[in-house]
């Protein structure tokens, strides 16, 4: 028997500040959040987020728990370059454990997270991607949009529930000299393939000794935000392949080569 999604009833909450919350004008935000049942599905589902013109902010906060399967979520800006992903997987047999009376446990429970916040997002669908691959458990997905002309309040904290570390990091910079030597963040970009110059999909890129990191996609490339201070070291990393470690330093472009264990 085929199964589905199971997907709650969308709930959109418009808040509409007083007079004098915001200066100059009423503020408008958007808040939506979807709750989804995974029941073993295979079929890829696509959620979309429609972004007007005036939008000048768009977070999204997308969790998921599983204790059965596997499941991908990829975050597909308007012109269809891919913003955010994460896969995850239960490797623990739950099908050969058993509770108390018999009856079926979950001995394993997977958690995945993407926590992303857009300035001046890209008019148009934002898709979130669901790959499922006969996962249990639940999918949450919670966007914030902000109108441009109501992007900051008149005391100077931002209104939705994502903005405020990246808001941070934004002010930071901004009073840095932009020759300065100790950026708060660093970008990094590259191409991981194997030994055949073949891109390899899904390989990961960990900054050492934190919990910042992400994927590579089909042409093998990626690119990863993170402290400047704290990225010293990213550790590269694929299934079948050896571990591959490489010192920063000044670098911000990388082609790594992963070999076979």
């Amino acid at each position: 028997m085929k199964k589905s999604l199971s997907i709650f009833p969308v709930v959109l909450i418009l808040l509409l500040s007083p007079a004098g919350i915001v200066s100059g004008q009423g503020k408008t935000d958007f808040n939506v959040k979807r709750q989804i049942e995974l029941n073993g599905e295979k079929d890829i589902q696509e959620i979309f987020l429609p972004v007007s013109e005036n939008n000048s902010l768009l977070s999204l906060k997308i969790t998921s728990v599983i204790h059965e399967g596997d499941l991908t979520i990829e975050v597909y800006d308007p012109e269809g370059e891919r913003q955010g992903n994460f896969s995850i997987g239960c490797q623990y047999n739950s099908k050969t454990s058993r509770g108390a009376g018999g009856s079926k446990s979950n001995p394993e429970t997977v958690n995945g997270q993407i926590l992303r916040t857009f300035n001046n997002p890209i008019s148009g669908d934002w898709i979130v991607r669901i790959i499922p691959n006969n996962p249990v458990g639940s999918l949450q997905i919670e966007s914030s949009q902000k109108y441009r002309e109501n992007y900051q309040s008149r005391s100077g904290f931002f209104q939705t529930p994502f903005e405020p570390i990246q808001s941070l990091i934004d002010s930071i910079q901004s009073s840095i000299n932009e020759n300065h030597p100790y950026k708060v963040t660093s970008t990094f970009t590259g191409t991981i393939m194997d030994t055949n110059n073949k891109p390899l999909r899904g390989a990961s890129v960990q900054v050492k000794g934190i919990n910042i990191g992400t994927v590579s996609d089909r042409n093998g490339n990626f690119t990863l935000m993170a402290p400047t201070f704290l990225a010293r070291t990213l550790r590269f990393s694929y299934p079948g392949k050896k571990n591959q470690e490489v010192v920063v330093g000044e670098h911000t472009k990388f082609i790594i080569t992963l070999m076979p264990e």
